[in-house]
């Protein structure tokens, strides 16, 4: 983003109080604003980023290592809790690609979309986790922790939006916190901008882009809104059929992972108490023991 204003700009002010270094060129003006040119700020930038890439960590330093800001003693921790989906149960892309193919049969044959809809191919590579959905303007982007819009992220579908478009449609490339979190016109306690943040939002984002992609370029009237909440209900219902397929094709949607059975030998001989919370029925919760973790425990 620095580099981009760099580009766009040959002079700034900044505030005195947020200028880390002494003044080399340029001057105070008014005690509280400084002026300094492209040129300089360009040197800052390449000075503290040279700084930066120079520091490079002791080779003995494991990059998969957890580093906390404070100390803890585990020795006095009695009592250790799990969540199940993505922590126990380790996925494959397959369950994703599941995800998707149900809910988009459940759009046809429930909510009587076109049944073209289902010629449109999962894109596994085209959504992360964690954008944010406009529901009213049916976009997805990308938002930092200021609400600022990240130009180049903003999607309608599978097309990408101009950054003067977006612009236009938000008047600034910083979204309102009251455009943020304003109530919708159904739903108490919900927002415009909805966050897929959860693991299992990426088949639903892709579903979403694929059927907006599908109605925009054949001339189709669809109110975002409403597709929003379509795809939604749609993924939300089919979570049971999910489960007897998981349970039924362990080896098809479950990752192997050895080091389970490892970590709660190590916490089973330290005498300590496990428990898992969870939403999800016994039956699916109960494959990960099944599999991974007899005949150590029962």
């Amino acid at each position: 983003m620095l580099s981009r204003q760099l580009a766009q700009s040959s002079c700034f002010f900044i505030k005195k109080s947020s200028f880390v270094s002494t003044p080399a060129k340029g001057k105070w003006e008014n005690g509280a604003v400084r002026y300094i040119s492209k040129n300089a700020l360009q040197d800052v930038y390449r000075s503290a980023k040279e700084i930066c890439f120079s520091k490079k960590p002791p080779r003995d330093v494991n990059p998969k290592g957890v580093f906390a800001c404070n100390e803890l003693d585990l020795s006095e921790i009695s009592v250790y809790g799990f969540d199940y989906d993505y922590t126990l149960a380790c996925y494959k892309p397959s369950l994703d690609q599941l995800l998707y193919d149900l809910g988009r049969d459940v759009l046809v044959k429930r909510y009587m979309y076109p049944k073209a809809i289902k010629d449109l191919e999962y894109r596994p590579d085209f959504t992360i986790r964690g954008l944010h959905y406009d529901i009213e303007k049916g976009l997805f982007m990308k938002l930092d922790s200021f609400l600022q819009i990240q130009f180049g992220t903003v999607y309608r579908g599978l097309t990408p939006i101009p950054d003067d478009e977006v612009i236009t449609l938000y008047k600034n490339k910083v979204v309102p916190i009251a455009y943020a979190e304003a109530k919708e016109k159904f739903g108490a306690g919900s927002t415009k901008l909805y966050q897929l943040a959860d693991l299992f939002s990426r088949p639903e984002m892709g579903l979403l882009c694929n059927i907006t992609e599908y109605f925009e370029q054949n001339h189709i009237d669809y109110h975002p809104e409403i597709l929003f909440r379509d795809v939604r209900a749609a993924i939300g219902s089919i979570h049971p059929v999910m489960h007897e397929e998981v349970v039924s094709n362990t080896e098809t949607y479950l990752e192997e992972n050895p080091e389970i059975r490892e970590l709660f030998v190590r916490l089973h001989n330290a005498e300590k108490k496990l428990f898992l919370i969870t939403n999800s029925p016994f039956k699916f919760v109960n494959v990960v023991p099944e599999h991974e973790l007899k005949p150590t425990f029962h």
